[in-house]
């Protein structure tokens, strides 16, 4: 059936120098498996790594295959999971977060140990990568999102969850905690009809506030007030 996903495992890359090296990669789709590939160094020939054992972790399609720095494999499906295989149990899920609807991507961000996931309810969500605590929603994309990276420093500030969706549009979201309380505050703003525009003047509804004033207009009447005294 359709592949939607492949993977490179990154214990075999590079691989060994000789010709007998192999790299390994990982495919997955729509028959809900995941299945393994031998590449020798040279491509001179590819097989199937024991297809009697397929990797079987979710109900139905896998979407997206993501290794992190443990080696272990995140994968994202249509049966509104994403979930953590762990290599030394022999690709048994330990992990399982339950984001609901189909998901469509996720990634790992070791710096800030986050896991992030992605699909057709529009949201991005943020985990806990050690708790698996759901810690975010981040709201944004108005269409399926079909893409996820973490992009940035390996260490420090200024990294960056960066999404992608059927809406066209490309959006990215600053990664430090802190950062990602400000966006959910401000689409729960939103939400509620209440932002700031760029002079700080309340807007209520999608329109200015008509009693808000801003410093300049506050002066005039002080002085108006003033003169009139």
């Amino acid at each position: 059936m359709g592949v939607l996903a492949l993977a490179v495992d990154p214990q075999t890359y590079p691989p060994a120098a000789s010709d007998q090296g192999a790299v390994v990669i990982l495919s997955a789709g729509s028959d809900k498996s995941i299945r393994r590939w031998a590449i020798t160094a040279d491509l001179s020939s590819a097989s199937e790594i024991d297809p009697s054992n397929l990797i079987l972790a979710h109900e139905t399609s896998v979407y997206n295959l993501s290794f992190d720095d443990d080696t272990d494999l995140w994968t994202a499906s249509a049966d509104g999971t994403a979930k953590c295989l762990s290599r030394e149990r022999n690709w048994m899920a330990d992990t399982a977060l339950e984001h609901g609807d189909y998901v469509r991507a996720v990634a790992i961000d070791e710096v800030g140990g986050w896991v992030i996931s992605a699909g057709r309810d529009e949201h991005v969500k943020v985990w806990d990568k050690g708790s698996g605590e759901l810690r975010f929603v981040l709201e944004g994309h108005f269409e399926e999102i079909t893409g996820l990276v973490v992009v940035g420093p390996p260490i420090g500030r200024e990294r960056w969850g960066v999404s992608v969706g059927i809406d066209a549009t490309i959006r990215r979201w600053r990664l430090e905690t802190q950062e990602l309380g400000k966006a959910v505050k401000k689409a729960e703003d939103d939400r509620n009809g209440v932002e700031k525009d760029e002079g700080e003047k309340e807007v209520v509804g999608g329109k200015e506030n008509p009693f808000a004033i801003d410093e300049d207009e506050q002066r005039e009447l002080d002085e108006l007030m003033n003169d009139s005294e």
